[in-house]
This record gives C-alpha cells, sequence and structure tokens, in this order.
C-alpha cells in the first residue's frame, strides 16, 4: 500500500512541461465579452478580437511556472501569427 502510494506522490508531484499544459481544447460555450486596459490606458474588447485566437494569462513576477512558460507562449504566438 505504501509504494502504491508513494508512486501515486511522485505521478502528482512530477512536473509538467508549458507544452504539455497548453493542447488545445474545445470551447463549451464562447466567453462573454469584457474590456481590459493596457499598461497605456488603452482598453482592449474582447469583441474586437472575434474569430481569432486569444490567450489570456494571468501570471506574477514571482512564479516560476509562469515565467518558464513564456517561451512556449511566444513560440505559439510565432506559429499563429496574427490569425
Amino acid at each position: 500500500m505504501l509504494k502504491i502510494l508513494f508512486s501515486l506522490l511522485l505521478i502528482v508531484a512530477s512536473p509538467l512541461s508549458a507544452k504539455e499544459l497548453m493542447t488545445a481544447m474545445t470551447p463549451v460555450a464562447p466567453a462573454s465579452n469584457f474590456t481590459l486596459e493596457t499598461p497605456a490606458g488603452t482598453p482592449l474588447n474582447l469583441e474586437d478580437y472575434a474569430g481569432k485566437y486569444v490567450l489570456v494569462n494571468f501570471w506574477a513576477y514571482w512564479c516560476s511556472p509562469c515565467i518558464k512558460e513564456f517561451p512556449d507562449m511566444q513560440a505559439l504566438y510565432e506559429q499563429l501569427g496574427n490569425e
């Protein structure tokens, strides 16, 4: 029993790469419209990006997994371009 529990803990505790976490998913319903401001104060409205890929990522400067995913997000941006 202890061996099984230890094995499960290793599986749960093993870190996943950002690539493994950033897999495509089928949306259940369209996102509700919302507006955010850029650092310059310009409003960005979700409806302005209808039909395009939108990634909203909430992160913190002290979050090492957040920082580690930046290269994968950059690669995704370069792959998709302005689609």
